[in-house]
């Protein structure tokens, strides 16, 4: 029984597993275990893994559980458990090196102890849309974690400002997801030290001020989603070196300026700019020559150009200098130095008396 997975078991786990003194992994992901986690499975001191993951499981997480010192992963995610996590969490799972807690209904803060497990590789407390409810402010002694490869905290209520420790912790590589929380202020450019991670998700905060230029420096990045903020200004130039970019989304924030160029010459898959207040004329090649896989209305009312499918304006005829003609500005001085010249003679000339002889030399007789 303790590593079926999965083989629909149903019913509640037996407390009897406790006589399983030498049990080093309990894993039972994705059965039909339903009721409470015995606190007696505290009782199994050697345990290394410790994993109920997606079952219909209610009620608390034993305290006796987060006690086993010698457990390396932790992982509940899936159920309906509830209550506040341990504070000194960190702690009292020292060896700690993956947790998945997502998924649930987990309340309370975000335990600050979490800092002392400097060996978590994965810390996920969230599981998709599936909503834990945490609150509070992440400890920016988090970002003490610098083994970390994968940070989930999404779809929690967590608020403040992102902490710079925490948005800079340059060993993550798989994942870094803080959508849907209530996080304000700025994105700190510190964001420019992951320059190994693959996806970042930022959605569904307040976050204000300009998109940082220091996204230029992370060059393996396939996923950026920064969408539902209130992020302004223009779309940095430094996006250009995203080379590797698949899925961006910009939409639903207060972006204003042109489209740039280069977004057409990225590797795009797909593409979402609407709902800003952008304008100018809209790319035609790359993603953008493809209207399933980009986005560009709502808002963005000063747009013109672009494909066919767009419905949008043509765009204003733009004349260069190369089709105006020639006027070399030495011309000028020389036009108004004759202009002065024929003022000034024109009084002079006795216009009664010119007629036919009036042109004759003076020493020609007549």
């Amino acid at each position: 029984m303790p590593n079926r997975e999965p083989f629909h078991v149903t019913g509640r786990i037996p407390p009897s597993i406790r006589n399983l003194t030498s049990l080093l992994e309990l894993r039972l992901n994705k059965n039909k275990l339903e009721g409470n986690i015995p606190s007696e499975l505290g009782q199994l001191r050697n345990l290394n893994m410790f994993h109920l993951n997606v079952n219909q499981l209610s009620g608390t997480v034993p305290l006796q559980l987060y006690n086993i010192s010698s457990i390396y992963s932790f992982a509940v995610a899936g159920n309906t458990l509830h209550g506040h996590l341990p504070l000194d969490l960190g702690l009292t799972l020292p060896n700690l090196k993956y947790l998945y807690l997502g998924g649930n209904k987990f309340s309370g803060s975000f335990p600050p102890s979490m800092a002392n497990a400097s060996g978590l590789l994965v810390l996920s407390i969230n599981l998709g849309a599936v909503a834990n409810m945490l609150e509070g402010r992440i400890p920016a002694e988090l970002g003490n974690c610098t083994n970390l490869q994968e940070l989930y905290l999404g779809s929690n209520h967590l608020t403040g400002k992102i902490p710079e420790q925490v948005i800079g912790i340059s060993s993550l590589t798989i994942g870094l997801y803080l959508e849907l929380n209530e996080f304000t202020g700025p994105l700190p450019s510190q964001v420019g030290n992951l320059k190994n991670l693959g996806a970042l998700s930022i959605s569904g905060n307040k976050l204000t001020g300009e998109i940082p230029s220091a996204f230029g420096n992370c060059l393996v990045l396939e996923y950026l989603d920064l969408h539902g903020n209130f992020l302004d200004g223009a779309i940095p130039s430094s996006l250009n070196q995203l080379k590797g970019i698949r899925e961006l989304d910009l939409s639903q924030n207060n972006l204003s300026g042109q489209i740039p160029e280069f977004l057409g010459k990225l590797p795009l898959m797909r593409l979402n700019l609407s709902h800003n207040m952008l304008e100018g004329e809209v790319p035609k090649v790359g993603v953008f020559n493809n209207i399933s896989a980009f986005s560009v209305m709502g808002k963005n009312m000063k747009l013109c150009g672009g494909i066919q499918p767009l419905h949008l304006l043509a765009c204003p005829i733009k004349f260069s200098k190369k089709n105006k003609i020639p006027f070399p500005d030495k011309m000028i001085p020389l036009l108004i130095s004759l202009l002065i010249v024929l003022l000034n003679v024109a009084p002079s000339i006795d216009l009664t008396t010119v007629g036919p002889h009036a042109l004759s030399p003076p020493f020609i007789l007549l």
